[in-house]
């Protein structure tokens, strides 16, 4: 009888092991999130916006939004709200970006795009060739292809890449101390 109690339990364990893995990544990504935040300074937060909540969008995961969540019991940030929008994907069933969507990309302080959908990449890519917002995500080549900041495994670390051409056309200044510690990338456009 033991034996049919442990043996479940057991099993839940193993899976649970690569969950805490997975769980753990994300508290880190959440950590570089909530940092490149601080580093960051906006020109759209300049006198009366100066105390708006912190718009994060996160696209295509909304586990790791509820990740986001949970990092901010409160729900704030450097005595900031955090307003946190959790969008899908960007793109309707007709591959276009509806305007409502539109509005809740360009309202952002940051977008985490966390799918691996290129259409995404590229549609946040083009709203603003000037944009008021910090553009981080975890898809491979990402800083490469035009992004800001991308977050990847280096062996048994995560780590960041930063474009820093795509930052400088930004309306935003990330601080020189997260671009010194990211691995410098040219766009390849």
């Amino acid at each position: 009888m033991m034996l049919m109690v442990v043996m479940p339990w057991l099993s839940a364990h193993v899976v649970s092991a690569q969950e805490r893995s997975n769980k753990q990544i994300d508290q880190i990504k959440v950590a570089y999130l909530a940092n490149f935040i601080r580093f960051t300074q906006w020109e759209k937060d300049q006198g009366e916006k100066a105390n708006q909540p912190w718009i994060i969008t996160i696209v295509g995961d909304s586990d790791f939004s509820k990740e986001v969540r949970g990092a901010f019991p409160n729900g704030k940030f450097l005595d900031r709200a955090i307003e946190l929008q959790d969008l899908p994907t960007l793109l309707n069933h007709d591959k276009n970006l509806d305007q409502n969507t539109r509005d809740k990309l360009l309202a952002s302080h940051v977008i985490y795009v966390r799918n691996k959908n290129l259409e995404d990449h590229r549609t946040i890519l083009a709203i603003n060739h000037s944009p008021d917002f910090l553009y981080i995500s975890d898809m491979p080549g990402m800083a490469k292809a035009g992004g800001m900041i991308e977050l990847y495994n280096l062996r048994t670390r995560i780590t960041f890449k930063v474009n820093p051409r795509a930052i400088s056309n930004a309306r935003i200044r990330v601080s020189s101390k997260v671009l010194r510690l990211g691995i410098s990338v040219s766009s390849s456009n």
